[in-house]
């Protein structure tokens, strides 16, 4: 586990605490909140994973969650998990797709939770059926969710660049809509975008530090190639002038 300083710009290990997730490839880590991530499935080289961890960055420390009830997932990865709902008393997150044993391409879409709770959604409308997508959905002002997709491969393992749109409506939380959202919809106020990328997420915020960052050093290289023309050009000028100034010596 590392983390990213954006104002030094540079990664640094973690340690953490405790039990903590097996070496794997092909997972998602997704941030619940400022201070929570989820981690989801994976392969490690011989096995397909589908389980679950939270991870608690301020203490530093991995809890594994273990399924309450016989309905899970199947193991997985290239998948994608975007946080639905945050707070005090629960922490949801949606799984979609993904590809399985036997290069299976999954079409099935979970709700899961850090109790260990998981329910499969019923998608009414276009089927799934994607892995190594990317996916974010959003809060609205109405209480539903807005989940966009794009890109990935499909069932054909051929590469597409076409976007999938649902909504998840919590008065119906065992549906998932495949549509836009209406033309009246508006984002929740002070709400949070979750998204998540195949095979690991990396936050807006850090790449907009990230390149605020290398802008400022293109800048300062910049007038540092400045200086140092006007310096060269400065030099060249005393040189032709004590040159000068010798042939007329000469002359004398």
């Amino acid at each position: 586990l590392f983390e990213f300083d954006p104002q030094k710009g540079c990664w640094s290990p973690v340690c953490v605490a405790g039990s903590k997730p097996s070496p794997r490839a092909g997972h998602t880590l997704t941030a619940v909140d400022e201070k929570k991530a989820v981690l989801f499935g994976g392969y490690n080289g011989d096995t397909w994973l589908n389980d679950l961890w939270l991870l608690d960055v301020e203490r530093k420390a991995w809890s594994h969650i273990t399924p309450s009830s016989p309905l899970w997932p199947q193991p997985r990865y290239y998948h994608t998990v975007c946080t639905m709902a945050c707070d005090d008393e629960e922490i949801k997150v949606l799984l979609l797709g993904g590809l399985g044993a036997g290069r299976k391409v999954m079409s099935d879409c979970w709700m899961l939770d850090v109790s260990g709770r998981g329910e499969e959604l019923t998608l009414n409308g276009e089927t799934f059926g994607r892995y190594g997508h990317s996916a974010g959905c959003v809060m609205l002002s109405d209480g539903t969710v807005a989940i966009s997709t794009f890109g990935g491969y499909t069932k054909q393992y051929k590469c597409v660049s076409s976007p999938c749109f649902y909504q998840w409506n919590p008065r119906h939380p065992s549906v998932l809509h495949s549509g836009r959202p209406s033309a009246g919809a508006v984002l929740r106020p002070h709400t949070r975008v979750s998204a998540s990328s195949s095979p690991a997420s990396q936050t807006c915020e850090e790449i907009r530090r990230l390149r605020e960052r290398v802008q400022r050093v293109s800048a300062s290289k910049m007038q540092l190639h400045v200086e140092l023309r006007c310096a060269k050009q400065l030099n060249d000028d005393v040189v032709e002038q004590l040159m000068q100034e010798r042939a007329r010596a000469d002359n004398v």
